[in-house]
């Protein structure tokens, strides 16, 4: 699986553990594709301080295109969520 996340806030360690249980929740969701065929595509970005953070991801698999995207007071909270809601969509997807 290839993964590409655009953080433009700042890194702390929380949130690189968040990003790699994410990435342990979801490979083996997606063992029955090709591994060079999935592509996540993330980003996390600063919006308006009264917004707070803003989380958009997207993984491509060879059968569609899901999305999730979350916006919260911390990137913690936004990365969790959207990471979550895009898991529910996968097992959605794969009924």
């Amino acid at each position: 699986m290839n993964i590409h996340v655009t953080v433009q806030v700042p890194r702390s360690p929380e949130l690189n553990q968040i990003l790699d249980r994410f990435q342990h929740k979801l490979t083996p969701l997606l063992f029955v594709f090709h591994p060079d065929l999935v592509q996540l595509q993330g980003r996390l970005q600063r919006h308006t301080s009264r917004e707070g953070v803003h989380c958009r991801l997207t993984l491509h698999l060879p059968t569609g295109h899901l999305s999730s995207e979350r916006t919260a007071a911390t990137a913690q909270t936004a990365l969790r969520g959207a990471g979550d809601e895009l898991i529910r969509e996968l097992n959605k997807h794969k009924q």
